[in-house]
């Protein structure tokens, strides 16, 4: 035997449950709990089934894939906050030599200019061609050069 509930209501519009058993499909109570009244008449009832999600094993591959790209997402902004903030340091603590930079570095890489850490202007080709000669450089993004609030 198995019990089902079914909501039912009285003539005087009380609503209320009842736990019946399921081989008898057209019992009902006797009388309202509220106020006593005996007609009451059985209300239609829609079933509450609703998927549970991660249940199937496509649900579960693309839950899993999902929090997979979602931690994969949260790893590489880490790794790239880490990469700005070693940048904003190195920024901090270069001297700007503006404009003169591929000068500089020259110099420096050649002993006229003692070494150390500069930063600066300079165009793409520029750039290449310092990177050319055997001189490492590297552009800073914008943000290694905004001061942080």
């Amino acid at each position: 035997m198995t019990l089902k509930i079914f909501d039912f209501r009285c003539p005087n519009g009380h609503v209320f449950e009842a736990w019946l058993r399921s081989d008898e499909p057209d019992a009902a109570p006797a009388a309202c709990p509220v106020c006593g009244a005996g007609d009451v008449c059985r209300l239609p009832a829609a079933p509450s089934v609703k998927p549970v999600e991660g249940t199937t094993r496509t649900e579960v591959a693309a839950d899993v894939k999902r929090r997979e790209a979602e931690e994969a997402r949260r790893v590489v902004e880490a790794a790239r906050e880490r990469v700005m903030s070693v940048m904003r340091e190195a920024a901090r603590k270069a001297e700007d030599v503006g404009k003169e930079f591929p000068e500089a570095v020259r110099d420096m890489e050649k002993g006229r200019r003692e070494k150390k850490l500069v930063r600066g202007i300079c165009s793409p080709l520029e750039a290449a061609e310092l990177r050319s000669e055997g001189i490492d450089v590297m552009p800073l993004p914008d943000e290694a050069l905004e001061p942080l609030n």
